[in-house]
């Protein structure tokens, strides 16, 4: 038995009503795609991408996912800007640290606030855990910590 002939095509020819048809418009007409996706390699898109004007870059970043990813990669807004002359590389980097900063301020008072809702204590800026145990009853008391300030004054006397 022969092998197989490999093809390299996805495209299968539809049954023609007349064999005699030659042209290219109806063989492209009688053609049908199977089961293909095509898919251009990431690098290939990056470089039209490079070529874009800025909105078509932004419609071309509602396409899809995939697409919006590499639009929106920061690079190449940067690559952008600097072409332009409006990249500044010292403003860039203290905005940078100025929004890190806000984050940290942000998570430090959420911190805070879960903190006074979950009833642990914060001494001195870092959060200390008050001790609980349970009452004859099974209700949660709170038990005084002994490492306080009282109790350091104890321990240097």
């Amino acid at each position: 038995m022969p092998p197989k002939p490999i093809t390299m095509s996805n495209f299968k020819r539809a049954p023609q009503a007349t064999p005699h048809h030659s042209s290219l418009l109806s063989t492209l007409k009688s053609t049908t795609m199977i089961e293909s996706k095509p898919v251009l390699p990431a690098e290939i898109i990056s470089r039209i991408l490079d070529y874009l004007p800025i909105p078509d870059l932004l419609s071309f970043a509602r396409t899809s996912k995939r697409m919006l990813e590499m639009v929106y990669e920061d690079s190449r807004w940067v690559q952008r800007l600097h072409a332009m002359g409006l990249w500044n590389e010292g403003e860039a980097r203290k905005r940078f640290e100025e929004g890190m900063k806000r984050k940290r301020e942000v998570m430090r008072k959420r911190h805070e606030e879960e903190a006074k809702r979950l009833g642990i204590g914060v001494q001195n800026g870092v959060g200390a855990q008050r001790k609980r145990r349970k009452d004859k009853g099974g209700a949660r008391i709170a038990v005084p910590d002994r490492e306080g300030p009282d109790a350091r004054s104890r321990g240097a006397a």
